[in-house]
């Protein structure tokens, strides 16, 4: 019980050595608000049916496995 009343008190004193005047807290705050992200097009967002002409001509059934291999490779990283 000893200790955790010496400890407390530790804490307390280096609590109030940490914050002097008060100004230690405000010294990092942000001085303007969030800032807005710009708006996004429909046309930039990509969608499945974007890939589905590519994937039609580049995913064969004799390199299908190569390719899912390749895609699996990527998201691990």
């Amino acid at each position: 019980m000893k200790q955790l009343s010496w400890n407390s008190a530790l804490l307390l004193c280096l609590l109030l050595a940490g914050c002097k005047d008060g100004s230690a807290a405000s010294e990092g705050a942000p001085t303007s608000g969030p800032t807005q992200a710009r708006p996004v097009a429909d046309t930039e967002i990509a969608v499945p049916a974007d890939y589905e002409e590519s994937a039609a001509t580049e995913i064969t059934t004799d390199n299908y496995k190569k390719a899912l291999d390749d895609i699996e490779g990527e998201l691990k990283r």
